[in-house]
């Protein structure tokens, strides 16, 4: 409509045959095509004063569905439209210009609201911003925005304008480095102006979320915000000239409006070039000095590895309501009501010929249960599938980890396989775990044996961009945000016995156990880090047990040498690094990590074992010595714990007091030390994680409880544990804030060349 309305745009002598040949507009929806094409006609009458004159370049009609190959969709079914369709699809069309909707698909069966698919459309898509990609998965591509980019740069030809108010995660995304090379490929000019307004509070801390500012949509969009135009031009110098401006730090909505407004007016506006690195990458570019390290992972279980030979994500139930909680005999119960309800319906929809009911409250319905209803599966029950797991940093809850109930199990069926007993009673499985009970392991590690676990036991290291822990129980996959585990061992089940998931007389020595960091590795860091635990402090034999290597090793000289279980640690040690994670922000956001061989090894392996000490151990350490207001010895149920209030000396408002923490109503934690907020992992401190875990919460969709309070009988373990995560957090920066500069050695001779392929 402003197009129609500004005199320097279009001049009023021109107006009449831009709005009659030269002016569409298509809409899927009725309501809004009648909205847009009144909008318009109103926009060219106060213009153009007089008889009226419809608007016959609105079409009814799916744009992209309009250009698939072979398509009949449109003819058959917009019958009143298949002269305007037809006149359209015959206009050369040089600028196009609009705000495409956004979808990136279902969240899950039970939203019953798939995607259209546009095969012809997926297929550029492939051509021109997928193959290429170092990216591993490259889903988000296929969203509505990059569908409208990649249909509009098609639809104008070698020549003209193209502009849309869209989706901005792809200015920095992983899976869109070939999509942002084609825009500098296929256009000689290109301008983005970044809104921001990235409201993913998952994905970022609290910090970046503030910098971001107002979404532009308000409460209408998630997604970070862009205005993008590119220009077509043959006779043009430039090619792949990019040019770029970033709204500004934490703006609110009006002073974003009121920005946009201002450069509009503006004959001049402050654009930044920027060049893109090797990687296509615009912006956050990486540190070109991390591919001198060695790459954790290359590829899983098949040459050439890094320096694990396995890792994987957490595992995906993509129905945790049902399948994740405090109460163990519970989730169970659930589970089961719920195969036993989708069984139902499975034989009700094959009998009567028809699509399984799609009902929240009694099914959950996802891509691999569709599968199974359109086959006419019966979904089995699995009796010892309920186990412990670690669902956010420093919360347990009890999984039913099941390959069928589970959308995706990943890697960890071999990282955490399941080693119950045929015959053990279920009640069992739902006690709290004995957190004291350990055991050295064949190899020399201390392992913590969970008295009731159904686990073979393990440890893995999980790390994204957002930080880094240790856990010796199943992850969730959001344990940490696009986080991936690396084990100490992976386990491989012996052919006599059956599958991964099997049940029946299962033993513990079912399985073959192996180490996941390779041998190449040990070599590798061995030649770097001669006798490193050698000299006038050499490891003891007691050290070198404590350490956890093997006896025989512990007694040899070969505890002067490295060890696979001091490489373990020494990558924790490195990945806690303020500077390592500062330096290679940008590299840890877009890759696995690499670790550098570092003049310090045994202080960042000490720091590794002993900040996984404390991370593994965190409910058997001292509690941290505060003051307890109330009622300590039963100090009730909780149902939302919150941090007490004090008045801001600078503003005067209320603000979060991090010394008090009101329990309940019975009970005030108070003189918590505010630096217990310093350390943080998946963007929040442990503390705020006990916060927004540790409440009774009623999920919308199911309408399923999820109590805190069951998950023990000690009326003081979330108490407790809130005392004992002030002392994790508090020596965990104390460790972290000793730890010696990364400092890289260069490259021993025995380097392996695959450890150089990502260059």
């Amino acid at each position: 409509m402003n197009l129609l309305q500004d005199e320097e745009l279009i001049p009023t002598e021109k107006l009449p045959n831009k709005y009659a040949n030269e002016i569409y507009c298509n809409e899927i929806l009725l309501l809004a095509y009648y909205i847009a094409t009144i909008n318009i006609e109103h926009a060219y009458h106060s213009r153009v004063p007089g008889e009226y004159v419809p608007f016959e370049g609105a079409v009814l009609t799916d744009t992209f569905q309009m250009y698939e190959d072979g398509d009949t969709l449109d003819a058959a079914v917009f019958r009143g439209n298949t002269e305007r369709i037809l006149k359209q699809m015959n206009t050369p069309i040089n600028v196009i210009v609009g705000n495409p909707p956004y979808s990136v698909g279902q969240k899950n069966a039970n939203d019953n609201n798939q995607n259209m698919s546009y095969p012809t459309l997926e297929r550029r898509i492939n051509e021109t911003y997928v193959v290429g990609s170092s990216a591993t998965n490259n889903n988000a591509v296929y969203n509505s925005y990059i569908e409208a980019f990649r249909w509009a740069s098609d639809r104008i030809g070698d020549r003209g304008i193209v502009s849309f108010v869209s989706g901005g995660g792809w200015l920095d995304g992983v899976a869109f480095d070939q999509f942002r090379h084609a825009m500098t490929v296929e256009y000689n000019s290109v301008y983005v102006f970044n809104l921001r307004g990235n409201k993913e509070f998952r994905r970022l801390t609290k910090a970046q979320l503030k910098a971001e500012g107002d979404n532009i949509f308000k409460s209408g969009s998630k997604s970070p915000i862009s205005i993008t135009l590119l220009v077509r031009n043959p006779e043009s110098n430039e090619k792949g000239v990019i040019r770029y401006h970033d709204i500004g730090d934490a703006l609110t909505y009006g002073e974003k409006l009121s920005i946009i407004a201002e450069s509009v007016k503006e004959q001049k506006f402050d654009w930044s070039l920027i060049t893109p690195d090797r990687h296509n990458d615009w912006l956050n570019q990486r540190d070109d000095s991390w591919y001198d390290f060695a790459p954790l992972g290359i590829q899983k279980r098949k040459m050439p590895f890094g320096m694990f030979e396995i890792w994987s994500s957490g595992l995906k139930t993509q129905r945790d309501s049902w399948a994740w909680g405090y109460n163990g005999k519970a989730v169970f119960e659930r589970m089961e009501n719920l195969v036993s309800d989708m069984n139902e319906e499975i034989e009700k929809a094959k009998t009567e010929g028809r699509e399984v009911k799609y009902d929240p409250k009694r099914y959950s319905w996802t891509r691999r249960m569709e599968d199974c209803a359109k086959k006419g599966n019966v979904i089995e029950l699995s009796e010892h599938a309920v186990v412990e797991g670690m669902y956010r940093p420093f919360c347990k809850q009890w999984v039913y980890y099941n390959r069928v109930m589970n959308e995706m199990t990943y890697q960890q069926p071999r990282l955490f396989p399941l080693a119950s007993i045929e015959g053990e009673k279920a009640e069992r499985t739902y006690q709290q775990p004995n957190t004291s009970s350990t055991q050295k392991e064949k190899g020399g590690v201390e392992m913590t044996y969970q008295q009731s676990s159904l686990l073979m036991p393990n440890i893995v290291i999980s790390n994204s961009e957002k930080g880094t822990i240790i856990v010796d129980t199943l992850p969730d996959l959001e344990l940490l945000n696009h986080g991936q585990c690396f084990p100490l061992y992976w386990y491989e089940e012996r052919e006599d016995f059956g599958g991964l998931f099997a049940e029946g007389d299962v033993k513990r020595d079912r399985y073959v156990r192996h180490d996941a960091i390779t041998d190449e590795t040990l070599e590798v860091f061995r030649a770097a880090y001669p006798n490193a635990f050698g000299g006038g402090k050499g490891r003891t034999i007691e050290q070198a047990k404590a350490d956890g290597l093997p006896s025989k090793i512990a007694n040899s000289n070969e505890r002067f040498d490295v060890n696979k279980i001091d490489i373990f640690y020494y990558v924790y040690g490195i990945l806690h690094s303020p500077e390592y994670r500062s330096r290679f922000e940008a590299n840890l956001q877009k890759e696995l990590p690499r670790i550098p061989l570092s003049r310090n090894f045994r202080e960042f392996c000490a720091a590794g074992r002993a900040l996984a000490k404390l991370h593994l151990g965190y409910e058997a350490i001292e509690p941290w010595p505060v003051k307890e207001v109330g009622s300590s010895l039963l100090p009730g149920p909780v149902q939302k714990i919150k941090w007490g209030k004090r008045k801001d000396s600078e503003t005067g408002k209320k603000v979060d007091d991090h010394t008090v923490l009101i329990y309940n109503e019975n009970l005030v934690i108070k003189d918590i030390p505010e630096a217990a907020q310093r350390y943080t992992v998946n963007g929040r401190s442990p503390l705020e994680w006990v916060i927004d875990r540790y409440q009774v919460k009623t999920d919308k969709a199911s309408g399923i409880v999820n109590d805190p309070n069951e998950y023990s009988e000690d009326p003081r373990y979330i108490v407790d544990l809130i005392e004992k995560l002030i002392r994790v957090s508090m020596e965990t920066m104390e460790i972290v804030n000793q730890l010696p500069p990364v400092s890289e050695l260069p490259q021993p001779a025995n380097w392996p060349f695959a450890w150089k392929a990502g260059e």
